[in-house]
């Protein structure tokens, strides 16, 4: 399976598997390994789709093959509530 190439953390695979995108994300991890993606890049994608994945599984936890715009408009209004992320220091900005 394409994401124990990436993973090896039983609980972060179970986070990934996990509805509504699950099924999806398996897909995903296996073209970015196709399209020789380093390894690094491939965690951080699958990473920020893990979040979107818990954000929509909180709305609903059927499985989903279609994402819609109000699903991204949502999920970019209530992310950085929840994030830990604080984005780039003031010194790493380039004007």
């Amino acid at each position: 399976m394409a994401l124990e190439q990436i993973f090896s953390c039983p609980r972060t695979l179970a986070r990934l598997r996990s509805a509504p995108l699950g099924e999806l994300l398996e897909g995903f991890a296996q073209w970015l390994i196709e399209h020789r993606f380093s390894r690094s890049n491939r965690r951080r994608h699958l990473g920020c789709l893990s979040h979107f994945n818990r954000y929509l599984g909180e709305l609903d936890q059927t499985p989903r093959r279609v994402v819609s715009r109000q699903d991204v408009d949502g999920f970019w209004q209530d992310y950085p509530t929840r994030c830990r992320h604080r984005g780039p220091l003031e010194g790493q900005l380039h004007a």
